[in-house]
């Protein structure tokens, strides 16, 4: 085993800490936190783009699950939302 000074090891440690803080801050960043549809609760995403993207890595992570299946245009934040229903039925 290699005998470390205390004080190498702080600059170690601090070096790791910097790093891990940097990454956090890209990922951050990369994948903001979900904005929420005020009426709905469910995760608004900004166009139809974004809701395939989300969709296709839900179906490519959980294949063959009774999950969301097709997406949709909310009429109360204009944004896109996911759903499992197959279809949408007007209701009488």
């Amino acid at each position: 085993m290699i005998a470390v000074g205390k004080t190498q090891a702080k600059k170690t440690r601090r070096a790791w800490e910097k790093e891990r803080n940097r990454r956090r801050k890209r990922a951050k960043e990369q994948n903001p936190p979900f904005v929420l549809c005020a009426k709905t609760g469910k995760v608004r995403h900004k166009n139809a783009d974004y809701a395939v993207k989300a969709l296709a890595r839900i179906v490519g992570r959980h294949p063959g699950r009774d999950r969301e299946c097709r997406y949709y245009q909310c009429p109360h934040c204009r944004g896109y939302h996911l759903t499992s229903q197959l279809s949408w039925r007007k209701q009488k």
